[in-house]
């Protein structure tokens, strides 16, 4: 258990986090983020938020925290963020495996298909494919310019 005066602190620090992320101060949500990381190290919303905002700010980071998260979680939104945090690292063979955890557990939402592109290029795949929600097959083509993810009939898959 916190002491109360840590567990005020963290919960300031976290609601400046979120104003500044609502700001679009992404600077400013990642040192709040990070000081209530500091606070609450075991605190998995605090982990994950953490992680999104150090996409492209610190990746290394970003990467060991949704590592963690996805030991523990197995939630779509971690696999993708754990995908695109090796693939800024180079670490495509990593991004690969991440993105299939992704895609073989669970429907795809609007979110995949740009990470899915990504990291398909840059591990030379042919593709990819997942299931929606409704159980529609969605086909994501390397050779799509456009990036946007197909059924097998060439039809944009439904929206959600």
């Amino acid at each position: 258990m916190l002491p109360p005066e840590a567990l005020r602190l963290a919960r300031a620090a976290l609601t400046r986090a979120e104003a500044a992320r609502a700001g679009n101060d992404i600077a400013a949500a990642e040192r709040w983020f990070e000081r209530c990381h500091r606070l609450v190290p075991h605190d998995d919303y605090v982990a994950l938020q953490l992680a999104l905002v150090s996409l492209g700010r610190d990746s290394a980071k970003a990467e060991g925290l949704f590592a963690r998260l996805a030991a523990r979680f197995d939630l779509r939104d971690v696999w993708l963020g754990l995908a695109a945090a090796r693939l800024s690292l180079g670490n495509t063979a990593g991004a690969a495996a991440a993105l299939a955890s992704a895609l073989s557990r669970h429907a795809i939402g609007a979110d995949v298909p740009a990470v899915a592109d990504l990291v398909a290029r840059a591990a030379d795949a042919a593709g990819w494919c997942g299931l929606t929600g409704d159980g529609a097959l969605t086909i994501g083509s390397m050779g799509s310019r456009s990036g946007a993810a197909r059924s097998p009939t060439g039809s944009a898959p439904p929206a959600h």
